[in-house]
């Protein structure tokens, strides 16, 4: 790599016009892929580093599962959360 860069680069991000029709799959890919950029990051965490992290990520399950209050797509935010959940426990 020669070290310059490209600053007139331009990224285009669309989504699918039916959105994620799957929540509970996707909330699972969520927690399974941090898991996963987690260990890598930490091949070998202690007992401490592993209750950490599980500690946030019950936590951020947890602040999806209140969106359940504050959203009008209910059903969705309860599917996540619950996705996020059980992919914790998987792999």
């Amino acid at each position: 790599m020669d070290g310059n860069v490209n600053t007139a680069a331009k990224l285009y991000h669309y989504h699918e016009a039916s959105g994620r029709p799957n929540q509970f799959k996707y909330g699972k890919m969520v927690s399974q892929n941090g898991k996963y950029v987690w260990k890598v990051k930490y091949p070998n965490p202690d007992f401490l580093a592993k209750l950490t992290y599980y500690k946030i990520s019950f936590l951020l399950a947890f602040i999806r599962l209140s969106n359940v209050i504050n959203t009008p797509k209910k059903k969705e935010a309860f599917t996540e959360a619950l996705g996020r959940i059980w992919g914790l426990f998987l792999k």
